[in-house]
């Protein structure tokens, strides 16, 4: 587990990607976007809903629940997808 700034509401079981740092952040995460995410930027995912600028525990390593596209195969990261979600290419 990791504890994290979330810097936009993230859902449930959403996959969290690193925020490009500014002057005035550090090391906040966002739910992951369909464009450019690779697997290099996934911090992890959160298992309870997290609201904008609040703190939270997001799990980092071993199993876990996560909101993935239809036809995921077993793993399979990286992808055009829905925010939040993982899906193969």
């Amino acid at each position: 587990m990791i504890f994290v700034k979330a810097d936009a509401a993230i859902t449930i079981y959403d996959c969290c990607i690193i925020k490009a740092p500014t002057a005035t952040t550090s090391f906040e995460v966002i739910q992951s976007d369909a464009t450019a995410d690779s697997h290099f930027h996934v911090v992890g995912v959160a298992q309870v809903a997290i609201a904008e600028d609040s703190y939270g525990w997001i799990v980092s390593q071993g199993e876990c629940v996560v909101n993935a596209a239809a036809g995921l195969a077993a793993g399979e990261l990286a992808g055009t997808h829905t925010g939040g979600q993982v899906e193969g290419t």
